[in-house]
């Protein structure tokens, strides 16, 4: 964003100051102009925007373990609030490095997996339901060299459209964005610290922002939406826990190799609504049988993708009927119709990342429409239980 964008609003804002009969609206006019140039400022740097918001939620998730740190029994009086987010955020970042030695060996054996593959290992495991359609083909009196025609159709179609064999390519591409990663992790930590140790600063901003006459109820509605996205998310947290032990323990029952990497993938997919389940389903699915490439199709592969199938259907229904209706109904109380509706919406405006915000973008709308809009029937229908 250079200063040139800055000019016009800026001349309009001067120009509107001494305009005649306009300068008793320069107050307001002032800050027009300054929210308008705030929220250029949000578009152009939207990066810093996610890493504040980040950096927001794993505060929200922190904070309980720092209350705790800063109380320690065996420590007469409070630990420093400085000592107390920096062993806060070890513990996260060691919990993180743990989790990382075991499945990033994990990952390059099943790198090292997918790149071996080559379209002959793909062409020879349906060779023998190719084979089954020659048959087929033959007793519907079909000619020879039509069946030798469509199977080289077949054949030629893998090579020029299954390109497995980039897929070392794509893992590279992936490995190019370890920096700006390294970058992003760095700011997001060092956001968080200031966050764990100064918790007064966004109360700080939210005060100085908030009218005299609207400062009570702006910071019930703080409060209260602090309250309900901490829940939300250690429920969430909770829900990808569970969702990475069931599909990694059901998947090493059935003779899954690398069962951890696919629960852990099903876990963090599950965070998307909806959509999320069938992405760690298509994925346990490819790992399965890319690991089993060699398994005879029709006697060993079939059962083995069948397994894996009701593995995660178990999984599945157990999240459906225990796990998300906790969740759920302890951080917004919504109708199941109604979350749904609002996913679908928030889909729709901004794809994967509204869908993933949506739950608790509107829990946060339902406690302000609860302080500011109460008096109306509808508000109040909507959130009965947030009053």
């Amino acid at each position: 964003m250079c200063s040139s964008d800055f000019v016009v609003p800026i001349a309009i804002a001067i120009i509107l100051y001494f305009w005649p009969g306009l300068k008793k609206y320069a107050k307001n006019i002032v800050l027009a102009v300054l929210g308008i140039l705030f929220l250029f400022i949000l578009w152009y740097s939207i990066s810093v925007l996610i890493y504040v918001v980040v950096s927001l939620v794993l505060t929200l998730i922190l904070s309980p373990l720092n209350q705790r740190i800063k109380k320690m029994p065996w420590i007469k009086g409070n630990v420093p609030s400085a000592i107390s987010a920096l062993l806060t955020l070890v513990i996260f970042v060691t919990v993180v490095v743990l989790i990382g030695r075991v499945f990033i060996p994990l990952i390059s054996q099943e790198i090292q997996i997918l790149s071996s593959i080559t379209m002959n290992d793909v062409y020879n495991v349906l060779s023998g339901p190719l084979k089954a359609i020659e048959e087929w083909g033959a007793e519907l009196e079909m000619g020879v060299s039509e069946e030798i025609n469509e199977r080289k159709m077949i054949r030629d179609f893998l090579f020029s459209h299954a390109r497995i064999d980039h897929v070392p390519d794509f893992f590279s591409q992936i490995a190019g964005g370890v920096g700006s990663s390294i970058m992003a992790a760095f700011s997001i930590l060092f956001i968080s610290f200031f966050l764990l140790k100064d918790s007064w600063i966004v109360d700080k901003a939210i005060d100085v922002m908030s009218p005299d006459h609207y400062r009570e109820r702006v910071f019930r509605v703080v409060n209260q939406s602090r309250e309900t996205l901490s829940r939300y998310f250690l429920g969430l947290l909770v829900q990808v826990s569970i969702i990475t032990i069931l599909v990694s323990f059901g998947l090493s029952l059935v003779g899954i190799e690398n069962a951890l990497i696919i629960g852990l993938f099903a876990g963090l997919m599950n965070v998307i609504p909806y959509l999320g389940p069938i992405i760690g389903i298509v994925f346990g699915l490819l790992i399965a049988i890319t690991t089993n490439i060699n398994l005879n199709l029709q006697t060993e592969l079939i059962p083995l993708i069948l397994q894996v199938l009701t593995v995660f259907g178990f999984v599945q229904l157990f999240d459906n009927f225990i796990t998300q209706p906790v969740v759920f109904s302890k951080s917004i109380n919504a109708h199941p119709l109604e979350v749904f509706l609002v996913i679908l919406v928030a889909g729709n405006l901004a794809g994967i990342a509204g869908m993933v915000l949506a739950v608790p973008g509107y829990s946060v709308i339902r406690v302000i429409a609860a302080e500011f809009f109460g008096e109306f029937r509808l508000v109040q229908t909507m959130t009965r239980t947030q009053r």
